[in-house]
C-alpha cells in the first residue's frame, strides 16, 4: 500500500491509500492443492507450481496484514474503519458523530473510473472534519484530481466536505461518457426497429437494457452518499457551490437515466405489440385457410368410406360434381367470411401494395409532364352575358391572372 497526505492551504487533508494489489486467487480454477491417493487413501502433494502459487499468496497475505498494520498506524484517527473496510467490494455508507461530536461519514462506492470499462471497482472513504481519507484501486482517479482544473477546484475547497463532493463530480464525468455512447447505440437500435423489425432485435434490446440497469446501479449509490452528506452536515453545505454543482449534475444525470428508461420501455412494448399482431395474424390466415379446406376434407372423408352403396358412385358425372360442390361450398363461405369482415386485408394485402406502388409511380411520371409551362392560346371574343346568369350557377367570367381584361372581350 502507498500512503500519501496532500496538505491545502485552507487547512484540510487529503489522505490518499494506493492499494498495489488486486484480489485474486492464486490457484489455477478448478484444481486443490492437494489430492487423495485412490490406494494407500493418503493425502499426496499437489503440483509443484500450485504448491508454489500456494506460498506466494500466503507471503502476499502476510505482507498486505504487515503493511496494514503500519497504515493504521500512521492514521490512527481511521484505524477501526482501515480494518474494517478491507476486502470490502460492495456498497455501503455509515454516518455518525465522533467523540468531540463531529458528523464523520465513512463507506464504500462501487465506481466506474473509466467509461470504456465494464467491471466497477471499490472507492473507500472517511469523511471527518478536516480530514478526508480515500482508498483507491485505481490510481487514475486521484490523479485526474491533481492535475488541471480538478487541481485547482481542490485547491480551491474551504474544507474537506467540499473537496469530497468535488471528488463525487469528479466520479459522474465517467457517466457522462458512458451515456454519450449509450445514446449513440440507442439511436441506432430505434433506426433499425422502425426500417426493419425483426425477431433478431430483441436480443439487442434486453442488451441495450442491461446496459442502463448497469448505469442505474453506479448512479443509485452516488445519489445515496449525497443524501448522507445533507444528513450529516444539514444548512452547512447546502448553500456551498460544489454542492450545488454536484446537484446539478445528478440531476441531468437522473433524466438521462428516466428517459433512456422510457425509450427502452417503449421499444420494449412495440416489439411485444408487433409480436402480438403478427401472431394474431399468422393465426387469422391459418384460419381462413382451414375453414376454406373443411369442404373437401369432409367430402373426402365421406366418399373414401368403405361402403357400398354411396351417393353418384357409379355416375359418370358424380365426380365433376362432386368438386363443382365442394368449389361453389368454400366459395360462398369465403364470401361468407369477407362480408362479415373476418378476413380483413389478410388475402389482399400485397396485391393492394403493389397496385398502391404502381399509382404512385404513375403519378411520380406524370408530375413531370404536369409541371411544363402550357402554350398560350387565344381565345374567340364572346358576348358578355348579363350579371344574373353568372350568379345562376354558371362559371365566373372575371380574368385569369395576369390577363388583360381588355383584352378578353
Amino acid at each position: 500500500m502507498i500512503h500519501r497526505q496532500l496538505n491545502y492551504k485552507a487547512g484540510w487533508e487529503w489522505h490518499v491509500i494506493q492499494d498495489d494489489r488486486h484480489a485474486r486467487s492464486f490457484l489455477p480454477d478448478g484444481q486443490a492443492p492437494l489430492v487423495r491417493s485412490r490406494s494407500a487413501g493418503r493425502r499426496r502433494p499437489a503440483d509443484p507450481a500450485m504448491e508454489q502459487a500456494g506460498r506466494l499468496a500466503e507471503q502476499i497475505a502476510a505482507q498486505r496484514a504487515e503493511q496494514l498494520r503500519a497504515l493504521a498506524s500512521e492514521l490512527p484517527f481511521c484505524s477501526s474503519w482501515l480494518r474494517e473496510t478491507e476486502g470490502r467490494r460492495r456498497n455501503e455508507v455509515h454516518f455518525s458523530l465522533d467523540e468531540r461530536q463531529q458528523p464523520l461519514l465513512s463507506g464504500t462506492l462501487m465506481v466506474q473510473p473509466d467509461a470504456a470499462e465494464s467491471e466497477p471497482q471499490p472507492l473507500h472513504y472517511w469523511l471527518c472534519g478536516s480530514r478526508l481519507v480515500t482508498w483507491h484501486e485505481d490510481p487514475r482517479l486521484p490523479l485526474k484530481l491533481q492535475a488541471g482544473s480538478w487541481a485547482e477546484w481542490m485547491e480551491g475547497c474551504p474544507g474537506a466536505r467540499e473537496a469530497f463532493l468535488v471528488l463525487l463530480g469528479a466520479l459522474l464525468e465517467a457517466f457522462h461518457g458512458g451515456l454519450d455512447d449509450y445514446e449513440r447505440k440507442l439511436t441506432e437500435l430505434e433506426r433499425a426497429v422502425h426500417s426493419r423489425n425483426r425477431t433478431a432485435l430483441l436480443p439487442v434490446i434486453f442488451e441495450r437494457r442491461h446496459e442502463l440497469l448497469h448505469w442505474t446501479h453506479l448512479f443509485l449509490p452516488i445519489r445515496e452518499v449525497q443524501d448522507s452528506v445533507k444528513e450529516a452536515y444539514v444548512d452547512a453545505i447546502l448553500d456551498t457551490p460544489e454542492f450545488q454543482r454536484l446537484g446539478y449534475k445528478l440531476e441531468r444525470i437522473d433524466s438521462l437515466l428516466t428517459r433512456y428508461t422510457s425509450e427502452i420501455d417503449t421499444l420494449i412494448a412495440m416489439d411485444d405489440a408487433i409480436a402480438s399482431f403478427r401472431g394474431n395474424d399468422i393465426m387469422k390466415t391459418l384460419t381462413i385457410f382451414t375453414a376454406l379446406f373443411v369442404p373437401p376434407t369432409i367430402a373426402g372423408t365421406l366418399w373414401g368410406v368403405n361402403f357400398r352403396y354411396l351417393p353418384g358412385i357409379d355416375s359418370r358425372w358424380g365426380f365433376p360434381i362432386l368438386c363443382a360442390s365442394i368449389v361453389l361450398f368454400a366459395a360462398g363461405l369465403y364470401a361468407w367470411l369477407w362480408f362479415k369482415g373476418w378476413t380483413g386485408d389478410l388475402l389482399t394485402d400485397r396485391a393492394e401494395s403493389r397496385r398502391r406502388a404502381r399509382r404512385g409511380k404513375e403519378q411520380a411520371a406524370a408530375e413531370p409532364s404536369a409541371a411544363a409551362p402550357m402554350p398560350k392560346r387565344s381565345r374567340p371574343a364572346k358576348a358578355k352575358r348579363p350579371q344574373a346568369a353568372a350568379s345562376g350557377g354558371s362559371r365566373s367570367r372575371r380574368p385569369y391572372p395576369g390577363d388583360d381584361g381588355e383584352k378578353r372581350d
